[in-house]
């Protein structure tokens, strides 16, 4: 393995964990302590299915970056 191979993958290694905790931090609620409305519930459940979505597509582009 040569050097540009081994810095690409570390690139892409700190670039996927920190994209990773910027997904969490945004979809996790603003004060976790409190109990949640049911509004407050439903955006929380379109969070997590956003988050998902959004790391989905991380991985498909990947595989295009190939």
């Amino acid at each position: 393995m040569n050097l540009g191979a081994l810095i690409n993958m570390l690139v892409r290694l700190v670039f996927r964990s920190a994209l990773n905790a910027g997904i969490k931090t945004v979809a996790r609620p603003a004060d976790p302590g409190r109990p949640l409305t049911p509004e407050e519930q439903a955006k929380a459940q379109q969070a997590r299915q956003a988050a998902k979505r959004a790391r989905q597509a991380m991985r498909i582009i990947g595989r295009f970056g190939r």
